[in-house]
C-alpha cells in the first residue's frame, strides 16, 4: 500500500483497502474526489513534478548503464 498512502497523503487520491472493497466505497471515494478541487490540484502539481523527472527515459538509462 506505499504507493497509495503516499498520494492519499498528498491528497491527490483516496487510498482503499481491497480486503472487503463494495462498490458504494468506490463510488464515495469517486463523488469525494470530484467534489473537491484540491484533489485535482495536487494531482495537477504531482504531474508536473514527474514530467521534469522524466522517469521513462532515466530508468532506460540506468538500465542501459548496466549493459
Amino acid at each position: 500500500m506505499g504507493n497509495s498512502m503516499k498520494v492519499s497523503e498528498l491528497k491527490a487520491g483516496i487510498m482503499l483497502h481491497p480486503s472487503g472493497l463494495q462498490p458504494a466505497q468506490v463510488a464515495d471515494a469517486v463523488h469525494e474526489i470530484l467534489g473537491d478541487g484540491a484533489y485535482a490540484e495536487s494531482a495537477g502539481k504531482i504531474m508536473k513534478v514527474a514530467e521534469k523527472l522524466d522517469g521513462i527515459d532515466n530508468v532506460a538509462k540506468i538500465v542501459r548503464s548496466y549493459f
